[in-house]
């Protein structure tokens, strides 16, 4: 059973990664019923108020989001020195 739960997620895992990378394409290719879908599914509390949207990110997509986030800032934190006019600069 242990077995058959793990396959089940990780399906699932894989469908929403999928999904999430292709939603841009899903959503430009889409109906206007199947966007509506697209975007219930992946936000809540959309508001547009005063030209400015606003919304929550629905888990897992919230998670995806701040994994992106956070590997990028470790990637950018990693950045320790650079080369500028032929000379080795070195950041604090």
């Amino acid at each position: 059973m242990l077995t058959s739960d793990n396959k089940d997620f990780q399906v699932t895992a894989s469908y929403l990664l999928d999904l999430a990378q292709r939603a841009e394409m899903l959503f430009k290719e889409s109906d206007d019923d199947l966007r509506q879908k697209l975007l219930e599914y992946v936000l809540s509390n959309i508001e547009l108020k005063d030209k400015k949207l606003s919304y929550i990110l629905n888990d897992p997509f919230k998670a995806i989001v701040e994994t992106k986030k956070k590997s990028l800032a470790a990637h950018n934190s990693n950045i320790w020195c650079r080369i500028k006019n032929d000379n080795l600069t070195f950041r604090r």
